[in-house]
């Protein structure tokens, strides 16, 4: 088979008997496809629920993290990235995992990545967050939405942290090993920013 013969029946046919399938970018779109719709699922445990801890899933579709770069200087999130959570929901996965979400303020201009992280340090950026969970939940209500926290650490320009120096290939100077005291204080952040995700209507980090 030529690799632009290969349908979505075939791929449901090929994954539909695993324990779950994690999709990325376009693929979302699977299960929207009118003839997938069609297919028998209860022999496909991918359309089955699912669970997460206490979390449930109503299948275990999975929208991998991934960042749309949609982000202003500002921190502002623009709509045009609102909307495609809202497909990636409407696009049948039963969970999508948020792009990722700096837990102190960054600027692109120290980032490996030339975009702005989505904010979630600071208490005023909670209404934004809330539209961007819900936008997953106005695309599909049964839908569930995590938000992914994080410190970009080996990625800096200017101060490459880790919890080593242990070098990453993609940096070109060493990491700075964390201190204890460092360490601390980012476990504080880490929580203070789960519970604005939470306060924002996450399903969970």
């Amino acid at each position: 088979m030529k690799d632009n013969e290969f349908s979505r029946r075939d791929f449901i046919k090929i994954a539909g008997g695993t324990a779950a399938v994690v999709l990325s970018g376009a693929g979302c779109a699977l299960l929207a496809d009118s003839e997938a719709k069609k297919m028998p699922r209860s022999n496909y445990k991918i359309f089955q629920k699912g669970k997460i801890g206490s979390l449930q899933l109503k299948n275990r579709l999975i929208k991998t993290s991934t960042d749309v770069a949609a982000t202003l200087d500002d921190g502002t999130y623009k709509a045009e990235g609102l909307e495609i959570y809202k497909n990636w929901a409407r696009g049948g996965v039963g969970l999508v995992l948020s792009g990722h979400m700096t837990v102190v303020p960054q600027s692109k201009k120290d980032f490996l990545f030339n975009h702005n992280l989505t904010c979630i340090h600071d208490d005023k950026f909670i209404p934004q967050l809330s539209k961007m969970a819900q936008a997953v939940h106005d695309g599909d209500k049964d839908c569930k939405v995590i938000a992914q926290i994080n410190h970009i650490g080996m990625d800096a320009i200017s101060d490459p942290i880790s919890a080593s120096t242990v070098p990453w290939p993609f940096v070109k100077k060493n990491p700075r090993a964390l201190t204890i005291k460092e360490i601390k204080e980012l476990e504080v952040l880490y929580l203070a920013a789960a519970k604005r995700a939470k306060a924002a209507g996450f399903d969970g980090v």
